[in-house]
C-alpha cells in the first residue's frame, strides 16, 4: 500500500474544481475550461476525451487554465472528457460533436 499526497489533496477537494467545456455542442474546436484548486501540483494530470464506445480520442497533459481541442475530425456523437490522475477519472462531463 503506498500513499498518494496529491490524490489524497485531489480527493478532499473535487468539489472546487471546476471543469467546463464549450461551446457545447461543438463542430470544429472543443475548449475545456478548468478552474483548478491553489496548493494542488498539476503533474500526473490529464484530459481525457472518449467516444461512448470506449475509445480514447484525445488525451494531453493538464496545465491549468483553459485548452483547446480541434474536434473537425472526430466523428458525430456524444463524448466524454474527463480530468484524469495518475489513470483515476476525477471529474467528468459529456459534450456532443456535430
Amino acid at each position: 500500500w503506498l500513499f498518494d499526497q496529491t490524490l489524497s489533496l485531489l480527493e478532499r477537494n473535487l468539489e472546487q474544481i471546476g471543469i467546463s467545456a464549450f461551446p457545447n455542442p461543438t463542430t470544429d474546436f472543443l475548449t475545456i475550461d478548468i478552474q483548478w484548486v491553489d496548493g494542488i501540483p498539476l503533474e500526473n494530470l490529464e484530459l481525457v476525451l472518449t467516444s461512448l464506445t470506449g475509445q480514447e480520442v484525445h488525451r494531453e497533459p493538464l496545465n491549468g487554465g483553459t485548452t483547446t481541442i480541434n474536434t473537425s475530425s472526430y466523428q458525430k456523437g456524444l463524448y466524454i472528457y474527463s480530468v484524469v490522475y495518475s489513470d483515476r477519472h476525477l471529474k467528468s462531463g459529456q459534450v456532443l460533436i456535430k
